[in-house]
């Protein structure tokens, strides 16, 4: 039965071994209603002519192309990960510059950025605030730090992060920014496939550090146990909204 289990797994984690940008084969399936914000609405009302926007860890640039789609606007994007850097650029081709860079080491002066955007990337906030000009807007959606929280139960390595929602708010307040509006939501999410969960963890190894289907398969397995029995893979998920000014 594990082998059987294992080969069909197997398939799930080769699949998201060859992702490239945040396109997801396999996602949960949320079992509440969208989060009360349009991230992509609000970043692309941001956008006024002739601003200077940076968009960091953009992934294969697929949510940064929408938002500044028809704009007229400079625009950059930083990707640290070689896989996504060139999707990226592809994406994003004639509309934003490209930058592989860490978005806690960024390689432009101060005061550069009318806007600066984040969509689920680590922050640095003494970075974006020097390169943020004044009367400048930083806007974050953000994972929560909990992030499938019960998973913890039965992998025990699972990474625990600090709570960089109120975090990232205090370090804004005391580098003498604005935070004009911290909003966080909270739902539950549902996989309908354990193949469906192998790939979520095998695309974002930050989760559970060292996770394959070989080296983890008895854990799987009582996953796979607890499925057959009529159970439910049902965990916390989450974002939050930040939007930060600076003064001028």
């Amino acid at each position: 039965m594990n082998a059987d289990l294992a080969h069909r797994l197997r398939t799930f984690s080769e699949a998201a071994k060859n992702l490239k940008g945040w396109s997801f084969e396999y996602k949960p399936e949320s079992l509440s209603g969208p989060v009360p914000w349009n991230y992509e609405e609000m970043a692309s009302n941001l956008l006024k002519h002739g601003d200077v926007v940076l968009d960091l860890g953009t992934g294969g640039g697929e949510v940064f192309s929408r938002i500044v789609e028809g704009k007229d606007c400079v625009a950059y994007a930083s990707e640290e990960w070689h896989v996504n850097a060139p999707v990226a650029r592809d994406h994003l081709y004639s509309k934003a510059n490209v930058i592989r860079a860490s978005s806690s080491q960024l390689p432009f002066t101060n005061q550069s950025f009318d806007l600066v955007l984040a969509r689920h990337e680590a922050i640095q906030p003494e970075e974006i605030e020097r390169v943020l000009k004044s009367e400048g807007t930083f806007l974050t959606q953000q994972v929560i730090p909990d992030f499938m929280r019960e998973l913890k139960d039965t992998f025990p390595t699972m990474t625990a992060y600090p709570n960089h929602y109120f975090e990232y708010q205090e370090s804004f307040s005391k580098l003498g920014l604005n935070v004009e509006r911290a909003e966080e939501y909270r739902y539950q999410i549902r996989f309908n496939d354990l193949g469906h969960l192998v790939y979520q963890l095998v695309a974002t190894p930050w989760t559970v550090p060292g996770f394959d289907v070989d080296s983890h398969l008895g854990e799987l397995s009582m996953l796979d146990e607890h499925m057959r029995s009529g159970g439910e893979l049902l965990f916390t998920a989450g974002d939050y909204l930040l939007k930060v000014t600076k003064d001028g």
